[in-house]
């Protein structure tokens, strides 16, 4: 299966490489970096730009979660490998005599 990096869209609900049994509830949302409500808008190329702004950091948090998915993929593979790796010596230790 090819991998996807940096920019990949959104796979729709339910879709991926097993996956589906992932608990997603054990994350809490993520938090907005606005820590008071938005400001009222003089003009409205101050009201684009703060919609451009949240659009930016929306992205920004998308994109970590996605880097982060791929680095638990990379450890995820890893630590397969070496269970492997192990369940063969077990097999090989047990042919012994």
């Amino acid at each position: 299966m090819e991998k996807q990096g940096r920019g990949r869209p959104a796979a729709p609900a339910g879709s991926g490489s097993g996956s589906s049994s992932r608990s997603r509830s054990r994350f809490p949302p993520p938090q907005s970096k606005r820590a008071s409500p938005p400001p009222s808008f003089v003009t409205r190329e101050a009201m684009m730009q703060y919609l451009e702004d949240e659009r930016i950091l929306r992205e920004e948090a998308i994109q970590t979660v996605y880097d982060r998915l791929d680095s638990l993929e990379i450890e995820m593979t890893t630590l397969e490998a070496w269970i492997t790796k192990l369940e063969l010596g077990d097999q090989v230790a047990n042919q012994r005599p």
